[in-house]
């Protein structure tokens, strides 16, 4: 499975995608190697993109971190580089390493990796079945 398409149109992004990429690209030439502070990241995408306080989450354009959310994992711009810390690697980035999920109530554990930018998922936390809440 290869979600990661060499030839990447940002501007087809939604809106959020594009924030988090144009911040964490003109925060990159400030933090460099050591990696973004994710709150610098969060506040510095709001503001391009106009969205209010805490509505903008980076970790969902990591390429070593995978959510549950449909929208997880689908405009990759970022890697976890340390505790709060993202290095901005940009989309179509040849990444090699595993790809992490933690579990709302578990262990994080590895569901699959990156070779060279061809991506391998073991298990796809996004397409798991999700409990529904009924009432009577």
């Amino acid at each position: 499975m290869s979600d990661n398409p060499k030839h990447i149109v940002v501007q087809d992004w939604p809106n959020r995608a594009r924030s988090i990429n144009e911040a964490a690209a003109q925060l990159h030439l400030q933090y460099g190697e050591e990696g973004i502070p994710a709150e610098v990241l969060q506040r510095e995408a709001e503001r391009i993109g106009g969205y209010r306080r805490g509505s903008v989450l980076p970790s969902d354009y990591f390429y070593n971190i995978i959510n549950r959310a449909s929208y997880s994992f689908q405009h990759l711009v970022l890697v976890l580089v340390g505790r709060g810390r993202y290095k901005y690697v940009g989309p179509g980035y040849d990444y090699s390493g595993p790809i992490m999920w933690r579990p709302k109530h578990g262990e994080e554990r590895q569901v699959g990796s990156w070779d060279a930018g061809d991506c391998t998922l073991e298990q796809d936390p996004r397409q798991a079945q999700r409990k529904t809440r009924t009432t009577a």
